[in-house]
């Protein structure tokens, strides 16, 4: 497959580092497989700067720094115009040119000769599925963008660019698994504080105004902590949907070759939304064993206690017990509709790879047609 150079360019110095910081967070969540970038900003004095976009240690190919590499040959200049991981250790990288893989020096130095003093630049190296994405990614700002076709790439530099992102992909998911554990840490750590301060609660009958109020205080601690938790593996979910969605969008029209690499990206995105939505139904569980405890106290406080506060236990126990069947009505529906919507698109999925299969079959039966017309006029 074709890779794409694509040039943005900006009217301020800035917008190319903010336009690359929410391309950055579409590469991570996997809705875009961007192969390397880097930063071009031309001060108000016509000085040019370099800024390369990826972490020294960061595993990566050939095809690491090449877009670094061209943009260091031709604007040269003092050792200072070059910021980033290339001019902190990796010196080697910039050996790798744009020229090197077809690209003309020409028509290179024409895209840097349209910036003016005091804008700036987003080179991007990306493959030709992409680009709908990259755009769409950068609808939002003032910016003209000129891109040109590279053709002279081998397989292997390639599937080694795409290796790089797999591995930062999954360094992010570390980073969210550590995340998750480490809220499940502190839920545990309110749960076992909650505990403790309610024992002491029925022990303390005499102090059970302020305790009254600081388990009213943890509860409620705790209940946004769950909140908070589930919003943040929804949203994940969310994005792990969009990015499968997209790869299968991409997949029925795939060339053989990139229909493997697409298929395990696939797989794998499953994998992990698969990890991620029984994360969210086990603190799903987690919260209503919480709020059937807490319903539990209530309702044996509720029966020690004098006619004048029984009925407001009864009532903090019939809230309670109200918001514990809300959630989990609410819990049942999400789960039918996801399960719909998971129905939905294997049947489109399965019609898609139908009707390729059909075209398939159709241009063979064409070409056996026209074999046996011109093997009969042959004789």
């Amino acid at each position: 497959m074709n890779l794409e150079l694509v040039m943005i360019m900006f009217d301020d110095e800035n917008d190319a580092a903010d336009a690359y910081k929410a391309v950055r967070t579409l590469q991570t969540d996997g809705m875009i497989d961007i192969v390397d970038a880097a930063m071009v900003v031309k001060r108000s004095d016509g000085t040019s700067q370099i800024r390369d976009t990826q972490d020294v240690d960061a595993p990566h190919g050939r095809l690491f720094g090449i877009v670094v590499g061209s943009l260091v040959g031709l604007i040269g200049g003092p050792a200072g115009a070059l910021i980033g991981a290339v001019a902190g250790g990796a010196t080697g990288a910039v050996s790798a040119s744009l020229i090197d893989f077809g690209f003309l020096k020409d028509d290179l130095q024409a895209l840097l000769d349209r910036l003016t003093p005091g804008s700036s630049a987003l080179v991007v190296l990306v493959e030709s599925i992409w680009l709908d994405q990259l755009e769409a990614a950068l609808a939002s700002y003032d910016r003209t963008i000129m891109r040109r076709t590279l053709t002279s790439l081998s397989a292997q530099d390639l599937a080694a660019a795409h290796d790089a992102l797999d591995e930062l992909r999954a360094n992010v998911q570390r980073d969210w698994d550590t995340t998750v554990a480490e809220f499940e840490t502190e839920l545990a750590r309110m749960d076992a504080e909650l505990d403790r301060e309610s024992a002491r609660l029925a022990a303390e009958i005499n102090a059970e105004t302020a305790l009254d109020a600081r388990v009213a205080e943890l509860r409620a601690k705790r209940d946004a902590k769950r909140q908070e938790l589930h919003d943040r593996i929804q949203a994940r979910n969310n994005k792990l949907e969009s990015a499968i969605a997209q790869r299968r969008a991409h997949l029925a029209a795939a060339l053989d070759e990139d229909k493997a690499r697409l298929e395990d990206q696939i797989a794998t995105f499953q994998a992990r939304l698969a990890a991620a939505q029984q994360k969210l139904e086990a603190s799903y569980k987690a919260q209503q064993d919480e709020w059937q405890k807490d319903i539990d106290s209530l309702k044996a406080r509720a029966a020690r206690a004098t006619a004048d506060t029984k009925a407001k236990r009864d009532a903090e126990v019939a809230a309670l017990q109200a918001k514990r069947d809300a959630a989990k009505l609410a819990w049942e529906q999400r789960k039918a509709a996801t399960a719909a919507a998971a129905s939905d698109l294997k049947a489109d999925v399965s019609s898609a790879h139908a009707d390729l299969q059909a075209g398939r079959e159709a241009a063979k039966d064409d070409r056996q047609r026209a074999y046996n017309k011109a093997a009969a006029e042959y004789h």
